[in-house]
C-alpha cells in the first residue's frame, strides 16, 4: 500500500509543478560525504572527561567508517546542559569518522547510544557488529570492539521506454535487508544501502541501485514532460536479488486528458460562479469564472461535482443541477447549468439539501 499512496502523492505534485524541475533537484548523492563539524570532545562535562574508544576489525586498510554517539536525555539533564543549547550546541550528540582502526570521544559520565557504519563501494558494503547499541560511562574510560564483514552488492537496473528524451523519472525501493545491514531508523546517518528505504532518479533511460541479496518492493511514480503526464507499467512490484544482477523493464504511456466543461445560463453578465470537481487522480479541485463556462482537464474516471450559489448586485442565484456525477470515458463532456434567482430560504434548501 505504501507504493500506491506514494505514487498518488507524486501525481498531485506533478500536476501542480514541473515534475522534471521538482524531482531533479532531489537526486541524492550515492554516499553521505560530510558530517557536522565537532571540536573533538563531546561536550564540557561536569565529570571526567573520560575516553570512549571504538576499535574496528575487518575493514580494508584506509576504509572510512563512522561512529555516531548520542547521550540519552536523562544523562544530558544530569550534566546540566544550559537551556536553549541545540543538538550540536552543547554537543549532546557527536559524530566522528576515521580511515584508521580506532575512533575516540571524550565524554562525561552518562549513558550513550551509538551507531556504526562504513563507506563501501558500488560492489561491496560492510556490516558492523554491533551496528548500534548503548554504553554507560561511570568514572572511567571504556572500549568498544566493532567487527565488520563484507556484504556483496549487485547491480539492479530499471530500464524505461516510452518517455520523451531527457524526461526525469524515478524509482523508489523498500527492503528489510537494508535495515538489517545497518543502524535503525533512529540512528545517525543516511546511507542508501542501509536505510530500508531509498530512491534514485535519472533523465536517461535507466536507473540503477547497488543492493545486497534480498527481496525488495519497488514503486515507479508517473513522470511529467512538457505539461503531459506519463504512467509507468508496472508502477509497483517486487524483485529478488540472489547472487547476481537484476533487470526490470518499465514502459511509460501518455495519460490522456479530456475537457469537462460546465456552461451556465441565467446569471447576469460578469457574475462570478464556481464549480468543485472531486475524484479521480486529483482528488479535489475547483475553478471559477466570470464568463459563462468553466473547464477542467482530467483523465478517464468518475467525478462528483458541486456548483455553488452566485451573487450579483445583492441577489442570490442557485444552480440546477447543484450536485451530480460525471463520467469521463475517452471523450470531452459538457454539462449545462441553469441559475435561477432564489430567496434565502430556497437557496438554503436548494444548495445544502
Amino acid at each position: 500500500m505504501w507504493v500506491a499512496g506514494l505514487a498518488t502523492l507524486i501525481v498531485v505534485a506533478a500536476v501542480a509543478v514541473s515534475a522534471s524541475g521538482l524531482m531533479a533537484s532531489m537526486i541524492p548523492s550515492s554516499r553521505a560525504s560530510t558530517a557536522p563539524a565537532h571540536d573533538g570532545s563531546l561536550w564540557n562535562p561536569t565529570t571526567g572527561p573520560y575516553s570512549v574508544n571504538f576499535t574496528e576489525t575487518g575493514l580494508p586498510s584506509g576504509t572510512v567508517w563512522v561512529v555516531h554517539l548520542h547521550e540519552e536525555w536523562s544523562s544530558w539533564q544530569s550534566n546540566a546542559a544550559p537551556a536553549g543549547r541545540g543538538w550540536y550546541g552543547w554537543h549532546p550528540s557527536d559524530v566522528n569518522a576515521s580511515n584508521t582502526s580506532s575512533i575516540g570521544f571524550s565524554v562525561g559520565n552518562g549513558t550513550y547510544d551509538f551507531s556504526v557504519s562504513a563507506w563501501g563501494s558500488a560492489s561491496v558494503d560492510y556490516a558492523a557488529t554491533p551496528s548500534y547499541g548503548n554504553l554507560t560511562v561511570n568514572g572511567t574510560g571504556i572500549s568498544v570492539a566493532i567487527s565488520f564483514a563484507p556484504i556483496q552488492l549487485y547491480t539492479v537496473t530499471f530500464s524505461e521506454s516510452g518517455l520523451p528524451s531527457g524526461t526525469f523519472w524515478a524509482v523508489f525501493l523498500h527492503g528489510d535487508q537494508w535495515g538489517s545491514n545497518g543502524p535503525g531508523a533512529s540512528y545517525g546517518w543516511y546511507y542508501p544501502n542501509h536505510s530500508g528505504f531509498g530512491w534514485n532518479g535519472s533523465s536517461s533511460d535507466s536507473v540503477t541501485f547497488s543492493l545486497p541479496n534480498g527481496t525488495y518492493d519497488f514503486g515507479v511514480p508517473p513522470a511529467g514532460s512538457n505539461g503531459s503526464l506519463y504512467l509507468a507499467s508496472p508502477s509497483s512490484g517486487n524483485f529478488t536479488v540472489s547472487g547476481g544482477a537484476v533487470s526490470v523493464a518499465v514502459s511509460f504511456s501518455l495519460l490522456q486528458l479530456y475537457n469537462v466543461t460546465f456552461v451556465e445560463s441565467g446569471l447576469p453578465s460578469g457574475t462570478f460562479w464556481a464549480v468543485q470537481l472531486l475524484g479521480g487522480w486529483g482528488e479535489s479541485g475547483w475553478n471559477g469564472s466570470t464568463t459563462d463556462s468553466i473547464n477542467f482537464t482530467v483523465p478517464n474516471g468518475t467525478y462528483y461535482f458541486g456548483v455553488g450559489p452566485a451573487w450579483s448586485s445583492g441577489t442570490g442565484y442557485v444552480a440546477s443541477p447543484a450536485f451530480g456525477n460525471v463520467i469521463v470515458d475517452g471523450a470531452t463532456v459538457t454539462i449545462d447549468v441553469t441559475f435561477t434567482e432564489a430567496s434565502t430560504h430556497s437557496w438554503g434548501q436548494s444548495y445544502w439539501e
